[in-house]
């Protein structure tokens, strides 16, 4: 019996093609990442021969958060520095960063302090901190440079050495700061901040030509993977290794992956409560996989994804969901052996919480089965095509390619609501803005163009998405 459920997508096409199910996908192994930087910007040595041309500096504007931040850190806290580093990475990725932890650190005496002595503190807490930074960029910049153009030393510290790719990447200022306030609490045995460097050197391997410096690269990941084992237990050293070594790297072949390696950690960090690894390692359980050498083993597939379930993964949930919805008595396709030690009745009832559950936790999956259910009239509830619509939609809004699809045949049909072609083309537009790959979204798409529906008759533009998108299906 197939693990996941089969449900049903609207088409506004009289002649559809048979119903698409709608399942919980596998789960994807991301990278633990607390930092993942891509931009960088060039850093040039001056031209003597060209006349410097005088720039207005601009006022660096800082927040409230920062300020304390900044002067708890220039104080040698090294919590602090951690954060102000995570604070500059996360800016030179374009985020926005919050500090709800720093709403209740102001202490007693901090509080007793006039509004003009508070004013007063930060002020002077913000000048020289902009002071410092000037010196520290200038000199940052002047020695990442003179690295790069020698082919970094032997003397540069190996951390250091591995955040700067060997054909001397230029790193923005943004960056520089995040890394400069990393090391130090790096140094200070801070684990956090030695993570966040290993991911930092892990993207540069990413965002290297692998096909050049191919040793290189693996002499980059072997120091990455020594940072991330030596905070190992940390959950999210461990989940990063998991991932490694259960992956490998695209960009660099070159490195070997290991599976039961991967297994390693990734039971590493269940064990420290990791809700991720718990999921994985549920679905690793229930499925089966030689190379890792894991037998299926139902039981224990439903304890890792209960627990998971339980710390609030919607992936979890939903899968458990599709688990008791469709019962699993064994001989799945493509198993590790030890088929016969998978045995899970269906429980609607379970199913049903299980459902709710993930619709809670925020999983689009569950709203657009929740749409699928009341739309049908299945597993005991009475169709509702007003509460089908409302839930499309609001799947939808959390990106669900095949709900906005069905939200869309749904105004066409003037199914739970009043017909409106209008609306109907505005949804079809945003599904395969969603997804790229939702042919029955494209194939109504060029219906709408073709007949003019909700928009201009454009036939060329009908003719062109047949022929190039939905190429192979007609």
């Amino acid at each position: 019996m197939s693990l996941f459920r089969a449900t049903s997508r609207l088409a506004h096409l009289v002649s559809s093609r048979p119903f698409v199910a709608s399942r919980v996908a596998p789960p994807a192994i991301q990278r633990r990442s607390h930092v993942t930087v891509h931009s960088s910007t060039e850093s040039a040595l001056p031209n003597p021969t060209q006349k410097k041309k005088k720039k207005k500096k601009k006022k660096v504007k800082l927040s409230p958060e920062e300020e304390q931040m900044t002067q708890d850190a220039l104080d040698g806290d090294v919590e602090s520095q951690h954060r102000l580093g995570m604070f500059y990475l996360a800016k030179a990725k374009g985020e926005e960063p919050r500090f709800p932890e720093l709403a209740a650190a102001h202490t007693k005496e901090e509080q007793q302090l006039t509004e003009q002595e508070i004013g007063k503190q930060k002020a002077e807490a913000v000048i020289s901190e902009i002071r410092a930074q000037q010196r520290a960029n200038n000199k940052v910049r002047r020695d990442f440079v003179r690295q790069s153009r020698r082919g970094l030393a032997k003397t540069t510290d190996t951390t250091m050495t591995a955040l700067i790719t060997a054909d001397g990447q230029k790193i923005n200022t943004l960056k520089q700061q995040g890394v400069q306030w990393l090391l130090q609490s790096h140094q200070a045995g801070h684990v956090e901040s030695t993570i966040a460097l290993a991911n930092v050197m892990y993207d540069n391997v990413i965002d290297t030509n692998t096909e050049e410096e191919p040793q290189g690269n693996l002499d980059q990941v072997d120091k990455i993977i020594s940072l991330w084992k030596s905070t190992a237990p940390h959950p999210d050293s461990c989940f990063n290794l998991g991932k490694l070594y259960h992956d490998g790297i695209e960009e660099l072949p070159a490195f070997k992956i290991d599976r039961v390696e991967s297994m390693k950690w990734f039971n590493m960090a269940s064990e420290k409560g990791d809700v991720a690894s718990k999921y994985w390692l549920g679905f690793v359980h229930h499925q089966g996989d030689t190379e890792s050498g894991v037998v299926r083993n139902g039981a224990l597939a439903l304890q890792l994804l209960k627990e998971a379930s339980e710390l609030d993964h919607a992936d979890a949930s939903m899968y458990l969901y599709s688990l008791y919805r469709n019962g699993d008595l064994g001989g799945m396709h493509g198993s590790g052996g030890g088929e016969g030690d998978v045995h899970i009745e269906i429980d609607l009832t379970l199913a049903w919480k299980y459902l709710l559950l993930a619709k809670d936790q925020g999983s689009s999956d569950a709203l657009n089965v929740l749409a699928d259910v009341h739309f049908h009239g299945e597993d005991g509830v009475d169709v509702d095509q007003t509460i089908a619509l409302r839930y499309y939609l609001e799947a939808g809004d959390a990106g669900h390619s095949n709900a906005l699809c069905s939200a869309a045949a749904m105004f066409f049909h003037g199914l739970g609501t009043d017909r409106n072609f209008t609306k109907a083309y505005q949804l079809y537009q945003h599904a395969v803005d969603a997804d790229g790959d939702n042919k029955e979204a494209w194939r109504n798409l060029a219906s709408c163009y073709y007949h003019g529906h909700g928009t201009k008759i454009d036939v060329k533009l009908a003719k062109t998405i047949l022929n190039t998108v939905l190429k192979d299906e007609v």
